[in-house]
C-alpha cells in the first residue's frame, strides 16, 4: 500500500484540532480528523500509537533556554538547598579528585549565605581549596562566588575593575570579597571553562533524551553568541536532532557568517540584557525595593541597569537594520518598559514584514505597559515555572507591588502572544511542571501569587506550542496538528483540558520527533 501512514496516533483529544486522530508520512502530518477516517490509511507497516483517552499536542518548545549550558550543569556541583557548611564540604570533595589548576564550578546557591565581615566567600572557598580556581553560581546565574585563584584570573585582583552593569564586592579596605554580580560575573564565567569542545558537546548531547521525555522538540537558545560554535558543531556533524533557534549578541548581528542556515540550527534574533534578576535584587524597578533585614542596599536600591538606554537603542536598531528582532532579557517594570520604549522606536526596516520582538521574562510589568505588548506585537516570553522558587521573593522584594508579577492572564486578555520556556538550567525543562505553575501560581513553599492572573492548562499548552512558535517565526512549519507541519508531536496520558483535575497526574507519554518516536510510545 504505497499511500500508507508511516504512523498514526488515535483515541486522544487534539490540542487546538478537530478530531482524535493524526497521521503522519515520512517527517510532516499528512492528515488530521477522525479515528475511523484516519485508520483507512493504516497499511501493513503503519505504525499506530494508542492514545489511551490522552491529549495529543504539537511537540512543544522551550522558548527561553540554554541547550549547552544545561549539559554542562549536570558536570556541575549541584549547591541547591545547601548551607553554607554543605557547600564548603561539597567544594572540599569535588577538590579531592580534581587536578590543581583545573577550574571547580558549581551551581545554586544563595549568595546571602556569604554576608560578608570576616566570613567572605573568598576567604571561605580559599580555606577550602586553595589548588583550584573556583566559580559558584547563584540559582538565578547573576552572581557568582569567588576565590582568589578565581579573581585573579577574572582580572578582579589586586583591585577589581569598573565594569558596566555590574559589580564586584569589597569590603570596607577596598578588597574583592568574592562576590560579583551582574556584568561581572559574567566576565568571570568566561574565564572559567577549561572544557574541549569535545566535552562541550558530548554534556549537550547527554541532557537530549531527558528534553525528549519532557515533550520537546524545539528549544529557543538565550546563550547569544557564546555556544554558538557549539552548536553549530553538533549541526553540521547531524547531532542536533531537534530545531534549535538561536540568538546573536549585539556586537554580532552584522556578521553574516555566523546566521548561516543549517540542518536545525537557525540564528533568528540578537540576545541583550537590560536587568539582573528578582533574586539578587538587580532586577531594574520603577520604585525601590522593599526594605529588608539583612539587606545593606539603602531605601532607593532600585536594582542595576545592565544597558544603558543609548546602548540599547542602538543595539536594538542595528539588529533591525540587519533584520533581526531583539530578545530583550527584561524582569524588572522599569526594565520591561525601556525594552518595550527601544522597541517602540526601532520599528522594522522599510517594506518588511513586522520583526518578531520579545520580552524575556516580564516578570513584574507595570498596568501603563501591558497593553503596549499587543500594540507593538512584541511577544512575552515568560517562564512560569519561575514561580515556583520566585514566589515567596516577589512577596518579599516587591511587597504591595506582587500584583504585578507574573502578570499572564492580563497579557494574554490584552491580546498578547505568550511564549513559554524554563530557562534550564536555572530552573526545570520539565514543561507540565511549568504549566502547573501558570495554572496553581504556586511557589514550592506554599505562597500563592495573585490567583486572578491564572490560565488554563489549555491556555498554558498553547504558549509551549502555537504561541512560541510563533514566536519564533515558524508557525508555518510548527506549532500545531494540521496537514504539512513537522510531524513534532508530544502524546500526555491524561487529558488536562478536558479534565484539570488531572493535572497533577498528567505525564509525557510519547515523543515524537520528525515522525520518529523518540521517547516513550509502544506503537502496535
Amino acid at each position: 500500500m504505497s499511500g500508507a501512514a508511516d504512523l498514526i496516533v488515535h483515541g486522544a483529544r487534539l490540542l487546538g484540532a478537530p478530531g482524535d486522530a493524526v497521521a503522519v508520512r515520512g517527517d510532516r502530518i499528512e492528515a488530521v480528523g477522525a479515528a475511523a477516517a484516519i485508520l483507512r490509511r493504516r497499511g501493513p507497516r503503519t505504525a499506530v500509537l494508542d492514545g489511551r483517552g490522552g491529549l495529543l499536542c504539537p511537540g512543544f518548545h522551550d522558548a527561553h533556554a540554554h541547550l549547552v549550558a544545561t549539559g554542562l550543569a549536570r558536570r556541575e556541583i549541584d549547591l541547591h538547598g545547601l548551607t553554607a557548611a554543605e557547600i564548603l564540604a561539597a567544594v572540599r570533595a569535588c577538590a579531592g579528585r580534581t587536578a590543581a589548576g583545573r577550574w571547580i564550578r558549581g551551581g545554586g546557591f544563595d549568595p546571602a549565605l556569604f554576608p560578608g565581615g570576616g566570613a567572605t566567600a573568598r576567604r571561605l572557598l580559599d580555606e577550602t581549596a586553595p589548588a583550584n580556581p573556583i566559580l559558584l553560581r547563584s540559582h538565578d546565574h547573576h552572581s557568582v562566588a569567588l576565590n582568589s585563584a578565581a579573581l585573579r584570573r577574572a582580572g578582579f585582583l589586586p583591585h577589581p575593575p569598573q565594569i558596566a552593569g555590574g559589580r564586584v564586592e569589597t569590603d570596607d579596605g577596598g578588597a574583592p570579597t568574592g562576590i560579583a554580580r551582574e556584568t561581572a560575573a559574567h566576565a568571570a564565567e568566561e574565564c572559567a571553562d577549561d572544557l574541549t569542545q569535545d566535552e562541550r558537546l558530548a554534556a549537550t548531547e547527554a541532557v537530549l533524551p531527558a528534553l525528549f521525555a519532557a515533550g520537546l522538540t524545539a528549544l529557543h537558545d538565550m546563550s547569544g553568541s557564546r555556544h554558538l560554535s557549539d552548536l553549530r558543531a553538533l549541526d553540521d556533524a547531524g547531532r542536533l536532532p531537534l530545531t534549535v533557534f538561536a540568538s546573536l549578541a549585539p556586537h554580532d548581528v552584522t556578521d553574516r557568517a555566523l546566521r548561516r542556515p543549517g540542518r536545525r540550527l537557525r540564528v533568528v534574533a540578537m540576545k541583550a540584557f537590560l536587568d539582573g534578576a528578582l533574586g539578587t535584587r538587580t532586577a531594574h524597578l520603577l520604585e525601590p525595593y522593599e526594605t529588608v533585614a539583612g539587606w545593606k542596599d539603602d531605601a532607593a536600591h532600585r536594582g542595576i541597569e545592565v544597558l544603558a538606554p543609548e546602548h540599547l537603542r542602538e543595539a536594538v536598531a542595528a539588529a533591525a537594520a540587519a533584520g533581526l528582532p531583539s530578545w530583550l532579557h527584561a524582569i524588572g517594570d522599569a526594565a520591561v518598559r525601556r525594552a518595550l520604549d527601544a522597541i517602540e522606536s526601532a520599528g522594522s526596516p522599510a517594506g518588511e514584514a513586522p520583526l518578531r520582538h520579545r520580552v524575556e521574562h516580564a516578570q513584574m510589568v507595570h498596568d501603563d505597559d501591558l497593553p503596549r505588548f499587543a500594540a507593538l506585537g512584541v511577544t512575552a516570553s515568560v517562564q512560569p515555572i519561575h514561580m515556583a522558587q520566585d514566589a515567596p521573593l516577589v512577596r518579599r522584594h516587591w511587597g504591595a507591588r506582587a500584583r504585578e508579577a507574573f502578570p499572564l492572564r492580563r497579557l494574554l486578555d490584552s491580546g498578547a502572544v505568550l511564549a513559554f520556556g524554563s530557562d534550564a538550567p536555572i530552573e526545570t525543562f520539565d514543561v507540565l511542571a511549568g504549566v502547573r505553575c501558570a495554572v496553581q501560581r504556586t511557589g514550592r513553599d506554599g505562597t500563592q501569587l495573585s490567583a486572578d492572573e491564572a490560565l488554563t492548562a489549555g491556555e498554558a499548552l498553547r504558549a509551549y506550542t502555537a504561541g512560541a512558535a510563533q514566536a519564533a517565526g515558524a508557525e508555518n512549519e510548527t506549532g500545531a496538528l494540521a496537514p504539512g507541519r513537522h510531524a513534532d508531536l508530544v502524546l500526555l496520558s491524561e487529558d488536562v483540558g478536558a479534565r484539570p483535575e488531572a493535572l497533577g497526574d498528567a505525564a509525557v507519554a510519547a515523543t515524537i520527533l520528525g515522525g520518529e518516536i523518540v521517547h516513550g510510545g509502544d506503537a502496535a
